[in-house]
């Protein structure tokens, strides 16, 4: 069985989404890599958590947001990768 189909997850990008959600939390949530940005992290904090579709694209965009910004200030470092 399908991870999504059982966590009644209808979209066919839920586990992209996922996939990019854990990859850019670990850059700029709590203890990020490259940095702790505190909105990704008061999102992040929220007491419903960041479980439902709704959520989880809501805070993906701040991490992209966040991400590009990172990116913008730092372009050698995004070069060398």
């Amino acid at each position: 069985m399908h991870v999504s189909r059982a966590l009644h997850q209808s979209s066919p990008t839920w586990g992209d989404e996922c996939t990019e959600v854990v990859s850019l939390s670990r850059l700029y949530g709590p203890e990020g890599q490259r940095c702790v940005d505190l909105d990704v992290v008061d999102l992040y904090n929220e007491p419903e958590g960041v479980t439902t579709t709704l959520q989880i694209r809501r805070y993906l965009t701040l991490l992209k947001g966040v991400h590009s910004k990172w990116v913008a200030q730092h372009p050698e470092q995004e070069e060398s990768k």
